[in-house]
């Protein structure tokens, strides 16, 4: 029985180590969205963090605020969107088959 134990143990610190290297991979993919007419750039990795947004500084001249928060929105939701279908296909490597 001990033996067992000793085995169901060494199989949960593998999937910890396995759970630790995945979050580290993803942390490290990006997906980077450009908006219509290249005026907003944002990157988001594959654990749904924001890494940076770009403003082309001519759209705060011409365009309302408004305009500028619907864009950004738009592009973040897009860039986020990128982002989970990059781990479903992440995590579905570790598993090795299509998760999407």
């Amino acid at each position: 029985m001990s033996q067992d134990l000793s085995k169901l143990f060494s199989g949960i610190q593998k999937m910890q180590e396995n759970a630790s290297q995945l979050h580290k991979d993803l942390q490290a993919k990006t997906v980077e969205v450009v908006s219509d007419g290249g005026d907003v750039r944002v990157v988001v990795n594959a654990c749904q963090e924001v890494v940076s947004i770009e403003l082309n500084p001519a759209i705060l001249r011409t365009k309302s605020a408004a305009d500028i928060q619907e864009l950004l929105v738009d592009t973040i939701n897009e860039a986020f969107m990128k982002s989970r279908a990059l781990i479903v296909n992440e995590v579905g490597k570790l598993f090795g088959g299509d998760l999407g």
